[in-house]
């Protein structure tokens, strides 16, 4: 399994690297100048350089025009801000929010040849890492249309912190306990976790 660290600028330099990598990759910044990272978005995807590629543009991107306004509500029930809807506008008033609010951004990339040709096993690693993390902007799908009640929100990350542990087991079984620490040792080093 390897694991790569870049800052958002100098993507260009690896790309060749990552493009055509199954694998997962997770997004850090620094918010209001706090020296702290916090892990703002995880995917997975079959080429992992292609779609950082993408979110690189849109972060580096500075011309959007409203249609209609929405509000981006995560997994875990919070609205974080208000975007401008179409098409393509959601991903794109992500990372233009990101790029307005967020510093010293980071892609983390994992991957591995053999293991993650599967994307059942991508997108438990997705899950438990957004899961530990809290990941600001992650959504499993499709985001919430309304945000959600404090109780709500509490319920929802007992479950979270319910099925991170299970997960963490599933993904032993398939990865072995050497990566996963590995893997949680990555994300303790960049980020605060969840303890488990």
């Amino acid at each position: 399994m390897e694991y790569m660290q870049v800052d958002c600028e100098k993507m260009e330099e690896i790309m060749g690297e990552i493009k055509g990598k199954a694998g997962v990759w997770f997004l850090l910044g620094n918010e209001d100048n706090n020296e702290k990272l916090i892990c703002l978005q995880v995917a997975q995807k079959d080429d992992i350089g292609k779609e950082i590629e993408t979110d690189v543009q849109y972060i580096r991107a500075n011309d959007l025009k409203p249609i209609c306004i929405k509000k981006y509500v995560n997994q875990f029930g919070e609205a974080k801000f208000d975007y401008e809807e179409w098409g393509q506008w959601r991903a794109r008033n992500l990372y233009y929010h990101i790029a307005q609010n967020y510093s010293n951004l980071k892609f983390v990339c994992i991957w591995d040849d053999k293991i993650f040709d599967e994307k059942s096993y991508r997108e438990l690693l997705e899950k438990y890492i957004a899961y530990k993390t809290k990941a600001v902007f992650w959504v499993n799908g499709r985001p919430f249309d309304d945000e959600k009640s404090d109780e709500y929100k509490k319920d929802l990350l007992k479950q979270n912190f319910i099925e991170c542990n299970s997960i963490r087991e599933k993904l032993v079984g398939i990865l072995d306990e050497v990566n996963v620490a590995t893997i949680d040792n990555n994300i303790a080093n960049y980020v605060y976790a969840m303890d488990l």
